[in-house]
């Protein structure tokens, strides 16, 4: 298995799910579905990898996500990513 990461600094005004859909394609042959996405948004660099790597370890039922609906955005980008990206 690999462990690709992407960052980026685009401005506020780009969308995140915009850029996850256009990196996943440039991840590598290594990466291929059922791969985990773990997004990090923070200050720094260092502080958005440290957010992604959590995000990984953190346990997501996508199918009961989905049945219940999202309650916050973070939830509704996570729905919005799986969706588009599978």
């Amino acid at each position: 298995s690999d462990a690709n990461s992407k960052s980026a600094m685009p401005n506020p005004s780009d969308g995140l799910v915009d850029w996850v859909l256009k990196t996943v394609p440039w991840m590598g042959a290594g990466w291929c579905p059922r791969g985990i996405l773990g997004v990090g948004i923070g200050g720094t660099p260092e502080k958005a990898f440290m957010l992604a790597k959590e995000s990984l370890m953190a346990p997501v039922d996508i199918q009961e996500l989905i049945a219940r609906g999202p309650k916050n955005r973070a939830e509704e980008l996570r729905i919005e990513l799986y969706e588009k990206v599978n």
